[in-house]
């Protein structure tokens, strides 16, 4: 019996040693350490964005290029072009050089403006709402990070 275990635990080893080894390995510029890479990546196959380069120096899945949502890609971008044809989004080039119109808006509204002749604005802090945390939007008239209100 004592024997049988000891079989099966050298073979468990043998097994996870060999697997351990055959995963592919990329030396981490941070820190100098070469790090084993997974196999698997963030979002499902087939990867629609393209793959790009994480962390620790292994190919992920790129899920989406855009922060606030799925590209617009009715709205196409020109090489070289800051901004989607439709003026209410932002180019945006992946790791592999596709490039998609990604929304600035979130949903919600921002709160009502006070009368803008009796508002004395601090320095702004957003251009658009992908300068500002989750719940909250780039507000007139001072253009500040607001909490959003549900419309």
């Amino acid at each position: 019996m004592k024997k049988q275990f000891i079989l099966i635990l050298f073979f468990l080893i043998t097994i996870f040693y060999e697997q351990s080894t055959s995963l592919p390995t990329v030396l981490n510029d941070k820190t100098g350490i070469r790090k084993h890479c997974p196999y698997l990546v963030k979002c499902m196959s087939p990867c629609p964005y393209g793959y790009i380069i994480d962390d620790l120096g292994c190919q992920t899945c790129e899920c989406n290029p855009c922060q606030l949502g799925p590209p617009l890609n009715e709205y196409p971008c020109e090489e070289g072009q800051s901004t989607c044809s439709n003026s209410k989004g932002i180019c945006t080039v992946t790791a592999e050089g596709n490039t998609y119109c990604c929304p600035t808006e979130k949903s919600g509204s921002c709160p009502p403006s006070p009368d803008p002749s009796v508002v004395l604005c601090l320095p702004s802090n957003c251009n658009n709402d992908v300068d500002c945390p989750a719940r909250e939007k780039c507000c007139d008239p001072c253009f500040r990070c607001l909490n959003v209100t549900r419309s």
